[in-house]
């Protein structure tokens, strides 16, 4: 249209018999009037999307909503001015004159013609997806350490829909990224913003968002992800240290206390239940973990990004109901350590290496000297056991000493 007043057009959707449109519009939508007199393609969008059965036949109707005061609105159609083209198999051109009322098939030089359009269908979203993010570089400069921080996120999480995420980190840009959730395990993930301190001192992270709904009609939506980092220079070394008590305070000794993580180290409590890793390197991410013959503990272990020194890395023991090992002190195992330096502590290697094959020891089950089953804890000087699948040849005798 090149002239005169610009109507706005509607553009609708109806059911059709014999091949033309019938009874009133499923859905409607307006299109701004224009003059241009160029081809193009215009955009319709129905508010209240119509529902629409797959393979059966639909029209697209579009009409001015007042009659143009001058100029024409014209169609475009496959073909030449001479010849029609019938490009869609599927359906054809109709025109009418009588605002919908009675419809015809055009043909030019006998052939039927076909109207250009576009149609985008939702067909419903899917039960799941999930969206791996870019590589995120902390880059640190040299000599600086890589400190991860928190994981946050904006979006739009319906009823009906979930979002979760793990985490993966890597010295290497080409991995391997094993993404986890926030206890270490690819069993978990974040559901909520949280901490990426285990990440820690990997130049590399990723993310990967998993996106459900059980309901077609809605999606979880992200918006953003936000990863926070900074790179400080390294720190000095720390100190952890706790106490372990039962249940009503009173010291636990001989307690096995394991670390693991950046770095891995082993100590035992003292007589006052107390512990103590010296030099643990800070900016890095750690694992406490106590055990003991015939006991367990609340919590199992605990995990933390070291900043500084931590003394509150604390436990409760508990008496197991059913003995079923041999509680051995720890100064049985300091004397094993060291039976020639009395007074001074075993040195990191040595201990290490006493405290694993003395907890292996305690794993044990229980015999006496005859074979018979013990029921309790060995106590006595010069007592030995025995491991139980071996008592036919090599058997394996320790000397305990008496606490």
């Amino acid at each position: 249209m090149c002239g005169g007043t610009t109507p706005n057009l509607t553009l609708s959707v109806r059911a059709t018999s014999g091949g033309v449109p019938t009874g009133a519009d499923l859905a409607s939508a307006t299109l701004p009037g224009f003059s241009s007199g160029a081809s193009a393609y215009y955009t319709g969008t129905f508010a209240t999307p119509p529902t629409l059965t797959a393979g059966t036949m639909y029209a697209l109707v579009i009409r001015p909503t007042a009659n143009p005061s001058a100029g024409t609105y014209a169609l475009t159609r496959s073909g030449t001015m001479a010849m029609g083209a019938d490009v869609y198999a599927g359906g054809t051109r109709v025109a009418g004159t009588s605002s919908g009322t009675v419809w015809s098939i055009p043909s030019t030089g006998g052939v039927t013609s076909d109207a250009g359009f576009r149609t985008y269908m939702q067909t419903g979203f899917t039960a799941s997806g999930v969206q791996v993010s870019s590589l995120k570089d902390a880059n640190p400069p040299p000599g600086n350490f890589i400190f991860w921080s928190t994981i946050s996120w904006n979006a739009t999480v319906p009823a009906n829909t979930t979002l979760r995420f793990q985490v993966a980190a890597s010295n290497n840009a080409a991995g391997p990224f094993n993404f986890v959730g926030p206890d270490g395990t690819a069993a978990t993930f974040y559901t909520s913003p949280g901490s990426v301190l285990q990440f820690n001192g990997n130049r590399y992270l990723q993310y990967k968002a998993y996106l459900n709904t059980t309901d077609s009609a809605v999606t979880p939506t992200l918006n953003d992800v936000t990863l926070c980092f900074n790179n400080p220079p390294t720190a000095a070394s720390a100190m952890i240290s706790g106490r372990i008590t039962d249940a009503s305070g009173n010291s636990l000794a001989g307690v096995l206390m394991r670390l693991d993580g950046a770095a891995s180290a082993r100590t035992i409590t003292d007589s006052n239940g107390r512990y103590q890793f010296d030099e643990v390197a800070t900016n890095s991410f750690y694992t406490v973990t106590p055990s003991f013959a015939n006991y367990h503990f609340s919590p199992a272990n605990r995990s933390f990004s070291l900043l500084g020194n931590k003394s509150d890395a604390v436990f409760t023991g508990t008496a197991d109901s059913i003995v079923t090992a041999n509680a051995m002190t720890r100064r049985v195992l300091r004397a094993s350590a060291v039976s020639r330096l009395p007074g001074r502590e075993p040195d990191r290697g040595g201990f290490a290496y006493w405290t694993e094959i003395w907890q292996a020891a305690m794993a044990w089950p229980l015999v006496s000297t005859s074979g018979a089953s013990m029921s309790q804890p060995l106590s006595l000087r010069n007592a030995s056991f025995k491991r139980r699948d071996r008592l036919s040849s090599g058997s394996t005798r320790v000397l305990l000493a008496d606490s």
